[in-house]
Order: structure tokens, then C-alpha cells, then sequence
């Protein structure tokens, strides 16, 4: 348990924490071999997977939560970012902090209709409770984290401790939320209030992302803001009104600077000398992305291939048009050429090799023979966000047209324990199988209980009973939740004809989850789109590797 001691010292020498009291004194803390969450701050008992006992991250996560949840625990579900995002800010302060580009695996997430980092919804069920939770989970812990992150490096550490610590104190053994966080930060801060007002409630009550294009001019820096969302190519999934208030924290000849972008402004200029270097902090990745012209990669130390990775990306989502793309793509593609060894032919090569490593869409194929193979929307990109491969595996089998041969994966699956389900995952099991096979479920069951009725495990007389008690189909309450589950953060296509259904016949439980569905629905079209803008871009490539000149020796 050398983690655990480690995490301990890590929150002790936390100034923010320092006579602040720690709930409860005695806490204990238990490894569960099968437990359905990573961890669980339980008070007197953190509690978590065995596969979590030597993260140092995962302990300190729970520790913070002694704090911020269980000193002060809030008022309502709508600010559980609080909880979330400090307890994962102090995890993070151990790990090296994201950039867009490596984080495009949640970029592809990014929705016209996110939720902001407080939302204000109701959470009317446990299964809505939940649901909201998965869903909005990228937005409670790392964009949150993140701008906490941002807000102590614009007020400064010490500032930013003092309001903490009053919020904690203050609040201790009752009710916090983000109101009161914001009434700290305020009295604490010695500078322009109005704007630190302006920043925190833009970020907070604001949804979505932004992304900065960064152009040297004579004039010194200049700096275009958008909203950034995954379907920003088409006109009615645009949003070109919401901006945000950003601190842009930046370096000149290693001196460090900080130039706070307006949102009311679409662009800005910082004045700067012609000959001085210009430094961005782009480690915000949740919050916004930083695209530089070609010229500004050297002394950002950016790499001319995450340069093209994220460039890619913008067309793609429409936030780069074609003209724009190909003018500062055709000067990295020099870059990346070798001078006087290409002949045409190996041009051409090139574009295509290119194209293919970084762009073009590739397929997954499954564990399980004879199923088919499943697409995926493009390849190096997206292959972080897209490893799941038990999903794949599982959607594949549940979709065999032979009744038989689904019958023969269900008992390797299931009796033989093939893949150690918990009880807890038996319910998820059987409603995929009764989305796409309904009525094999009930088969099953009946065919394995006259089989050896007397030498059933308790797994498999669980299974049996839970399939008994659904009969021949689930309750449509929770089927729903579980297709939009699939849907949103497994990569699962859905049938348009199955949400139709529920909007007929149950249009409250749709209205529960309508956000989720919003953004579920214009991922599934973002990625078919993505496929033939992958193609158009892999054109452009060819075209550009073919007509650029290398550079010169």
C-alpha cells in the first residue's frame, strides 16, 4: 500500500489543506476485487478496484474528495463539477498537462449541444442520474480540473489557496456550491474583479470549447477566436456567437506574460517586435485549442506532424476551409520533404503514405470470426478513442443471424465465464442481446436450465432468473438508457427507427435524456461525414505533396 502513503503525504503537503479538517479523522480503506467504479470516497471508507491500489493518482482523487464533498458537500447535482473537478485537479498537479492535440479523442465529443460545467438539470431518476453523470463525465473532471487550473494560474497560487480554504472553512460540515466559490475568488483577488467575474461565470455557465488561431503580423500577434464543436462544417450546427473570456498565458525571450482575450472581441492583437520570440501556453486542452501559422512552429517546439494532425483535424470539423488549410499546409509539407531525392512518382507515394498513416479510415476488425468488420471514422486520429475493443466484440456477436451460433457465444460468454461479468453487468448484457435478438435471451435460458439444472453456479442462476423477471423483453425505461449508453460512449451505431418508437409512445423518458440524445444522434452523423471529408482531405494532401517544391538544402 505504498501508494496509499504517498497519497497521504501528497495532501498533506498541500498548503490549501493545512488546518483545514479532515472528514472523518479515522478513514479506512478497502480493496474490493469485483467493484463497479474505479473508487469510491465513502466517508470513514474509501473504497476501490483492485486494480487500483498502486495509483498514486487514484488515492489522492479520493483523498481531495475528503474535502471537497464530504466537509462540504453540495447543495445540488448541478455543481457536482466542484466535487469533481478539485479532487481531479490535485490528481492532475502529478500528471504532465494535455494539449488539443493530444486530447482529440475528446475533441470528436465535443457537441453544439454540450452542457456547460454547471447545469442547471434536473436529475429526475437514478437512471437519468447516471446517464447524465457518463455522459457529462468529460466535462465534471478534466474541464473542470482544467479551468481550476487556469483560474489559480490567472489569480496566482496563493490568492487562489486563500479563497479555497475560506470556501472550505466556511462551509465545512454543510452545503457549498458554485456560487460560493466565486464570492471567495472575488474577495480574495486584488486585481480587475469585473473581469475575473466576467471569466469565471463565462466558463462556468458558458458550454463548449474554443479554439484560437494564432497569425504574426507586423503589427505584433494576433489572435481569432471561434467556438470549437465537431460539426462546425455544417450551417445549422454552428454556433459562431459564443466566446469566451480566456486568460492566454504566453512567454517573450523566456519572460512569462498573460494577455486575457475578450469575448465580446472576435480577434485581438498583442503588439510585439518583429524579431521576438512568442511562446503559447496550449496545455488547456479541454478548455481550448491554440492552431499556429507554420512560421511560429519552431519556436513553439511544435512538431510539423501534430501541426498537420491538428490542422487535419480543423477541416474536418469545418473549422479550416480548404483555401486556408492548403496555403499553410504546403509550407510544412516542405518542411517535411527531403530536398532533391523525389522524383514524381515518389511524390505521390509520399501523399498517399501520408495520407494513409494520419487520415485515411480504417477498419477494426473483431475477436470473433465470421462476423463482419466494423468502420471506424478515421484511423491514427481517433484510434485512443476508439480502442474499446469489447464492444466491437460484443456488438459483433449479438449481431450473428445464426440463432444457434449466437446461442454457442452466449454459454462461452456467459456459463463458462469466459469473460468474468459481474452481476452487476448482466442486466447491460441482456438488453443489447434483446435490442438485436429479441426473444434468444429467454431461448437461452430455458435450453441451459433443462440442460443440468442441479450444477448451476450462482452466476448462471442469476443470469437466469434476471432474464425470468424481464420475460421476453426490458423494460423500455431501461433499454433506453442502455441504447443511449451505447450510443454516446461506446461507439455503437443505433437504428433511427428504435428512437423513433420511444418518441411515439414514451415522449418523457426522450425529454429525460434529451441532450444525450441531441449529441449521440449528431455524433453518429459528425463521424459519417467525417468519412467522405477524409477522402477530400486525403485528395488535398496528394495534390499539395505533388505541387509543393522541397525545401531548399
Amino acid at each position: 500500500m505504498k501508494a496509499v502513503v504517498e497519497a497521504l503525504e501528497t495532501i498533506h503537503n498541500y498548503s490549501i489543506f493545512d488546518k483545514v479538517p479532515f472528514i472523518p479523522e479515522k478513514t479506512d480503506i478497502l480493496m474490493v476485487e469485483d467493484y463497479t467504479m474505479g473508487a469510491m470516497e465513502n466517508p470513514g471508507l474509501i473504497t476501490f478496484k483492485s486494480n487500483s491500489g498502486d495509483d498514486l493518482t487514484t488515492h489522492v482523487h479520493e483523498l481531495a474528495h475528503m474535502y471537497f464533498g464530504n466537509l462540504v458537500t453540495l447543495s445540488t447535482w448541478g455543481d457536482i463539477w466542484v466535487n469533481e473537478g478539485f479532487a481531479s485537479l490535485y490528481e492532475d498537479n502529478l500528471r504532465p498537462n494535455s494539449s488539443f492535440v493530444s486530447n482529440l479523442n475528446y475533441s470528436l465529443l465535443v457537441s453544439l449541444h454540450e452542457l456547460p460545467i454547471h447545469s442547471e438539470k434536473t436529475y429526475t431518476s437514478s437512471i437519468h442520474l447516471d446517464n447524465s453523470f457518463d455522459a457529462q463525465s468529460k466535462v465534471h473532471y478534466p474541464k473542470a480540473s482544467e479551468f481550476l487550473r487556469m483560474t489559480r494560474n490567472f489569480v496566482g497560487a496563493d490568492v487562489f489557496d486563500r479563497a479555497i480554504k475560506k470556501y472550505l472553512l466556511g462551509n465545512a460540515y454543510g452545503n457549498g456550491d458554485a456560487s460560493k466559490i466565486i464570492n471567495c475568488l472575488l474577495e480574495e483577488y486584488d486585481g480587475d474583479r469585473a473581469q475575473l467575474q466576467k471569466i469565471l461565470y463565462e466558463w462556468i455557465y458558458q458550454p463548449g470549447m474554443a479554439i484560437l488561431f494564432v497569425v504574426r503580423n507586423e503589427d505584433g500577434i494576433t489572435i481569432r477566436q471561434k467556438r470549437f464543436h465537431s460539426s462546425y462544417f455544417d450551417d445549422k450546427l454552428r454556433d459562431d456567437k459564443t466566446r469566451f473570456t480566456i486568460p492566454l498565458f504566453y512567454s517573450i525571450y523566456g519572460e512569462q506574460h498573460t494577455f486575457v482575450l475578450d469575448s465580446e472581441a472576435e480577434s485581438q492583437t498583442i503588439p510585439l517586435d518583429t524579431n521576438s520570440t512568442f511562446v503559447v501556453d496550449d496545455t488547456y486542452g479541454n478548455l481550448f485549442g491554440v492552431w499556429l501559422t507554420p512560421d511560429m512552429l519552431l519556436e513553439n517546439d511544435k512538431a510539423p506532424e501534430d501541426w498537420m494532425t491538428l490542422s487535419s483535424f480543423l477541416y474536418l470539423s469545418g473549422h479550416l476551409g480548404e483555401a486556408e488549410f492548403s496555403t499553410a499546409a504546403s509550407t510544412v509539407i516542405r518542411t517535411l520533404s527531403k530536398p532533391n531525392e523525389r522524383t514524381n512518382n515518389e511524390t505521390t507515394e509520399q501523399g498517399e503514405t501520408v495520407a494513409a498513416d494520419v487520415w485515411t479510415a480504417r477498419k477494426i476488425e473483431c475477436e470473433e470470426k465470421g462476423t463482419d468488420v466494423l468502420d471506424a471514422p478515421l484511423s491514427k486520429l481517433f484510434m485512443e478513442y476508439l480502442r474499446t475493443n469489447d464492444v466491437h466484440i460484443l456488438k459483433c456477436s449479438v449481431e450473428v443471424n445464426d440463432r444457434q451460433k449466437m446461442k454457442e457465444i452466449l454459454h462461452q460468454k456467459i456459463i463458462s465465464d469466459e469473460l468474468k461479468l459481474r452481476n452487476s453487468q448482466l442486466p447491460y448484457l441482456i438488453t443489447i442481446m434483446e435490442i438485436y435478438h429479441p426473444g434468444v435471451a429467454m431461448e437461452f435460458a430455458l435450453e441451459e436450465l433443462q440442460k443440468n439444472p442441479c450444477e448451476n453456479s450462482q452466476f448462471r442462476i442469476n443470469f437466469l432468473l434476471i432474464t425470468f423477471e424481464r420475460r421476453s423483453s426490458l423494460p423500455l425505461r431501461l433499454k433506453m438508457h442502455y441504447i443511449i449508453r451505447m450510443v454516446y460512449l461506446r461507439n455503437v451505431d443505433i437504428d433511427i427507427s428504435i428512437l423513433h418508437e420511444f418518441v411515439r409512445h414514451y415522449p418523457s423518458i426522450v425529454a429525460e435524456n434529451y441532450d444525450t440524445i441531441l449529441k449521440a444522434l449528431e455524433r453518429q452523423y459528425v463521424l459519417n461525414e467525417y468519412k467522405n471529408r477524409t477522402i477530400e482531405l486525403q485528395e488535398i494532401i496528394k495534390k499539395l505533396v505533388k505541387e509543393t517544391p522541397p525545401a531548399n538544402p
